[in-house]
């Protein structure tokens, strides 16, 4: 059974000693099937004046983000595991690697909290040190 949901996003970047902080709250939709937790809903954050259909998958001790439309991606976060992706707009595709130093997941009945401690690089690039939280509650 599909649930309406509140998302609060919260995604911090450490560039040059400098916070890069984005804060969004979104409504969506939580699910679960075959052992999976879903989480889906359209995000405005990326790009003025377009919503890009995202989908956050729980399972096991892993979560998977996948967006479709003007941005396409899949991006891997699991403890240890270096994930390299092409993260592809509209202006180009960028060669990315996300290393996920730390995940917890904590999950109730009504509430479910994400965070993320990784880093980023591109090819050419330094790394980016990115923490992400995600919180998913019930309307």
């Amino acid at each position: 059974m599909k649930k309406e949901v509140i998302i609060k996003i919260l995604s911090i970047q450490d560039e040059n000693e400098i916070d890069n902080k984005m804060e969004v709250e979104l409504e969506g939709l939580y699910y679960k099937r075959n052992g999976k937790v879903y989480i889906t809903y359209e995000d405005t954050s990326l790009e003025v004046g377009k919503s890009v259909p995202t989908t956050i998958r729980i399972h096991e001790k892993q979560v998977t983000v996948s967006r479709k439309g003007s941005v396409n991606t899949q991006i891997v976060y699991k403890t240890g595991y270096a994930h390299k992706l092409e993260y592809v707009t509209e202006i180009g595709i960028l060669d990315l690697e996300v290393l996920t130093k730390t995940l917890k997941i904590n999950e109730k009945s009504d509430w479910i909290s994400i965070n993320i401690i990784y880093s980023m690089a591109t090819l050419n690039s330094y790394d980016v040190e990115s923490r992400l939280s995600i919180e998913v509650y019930e309307r």
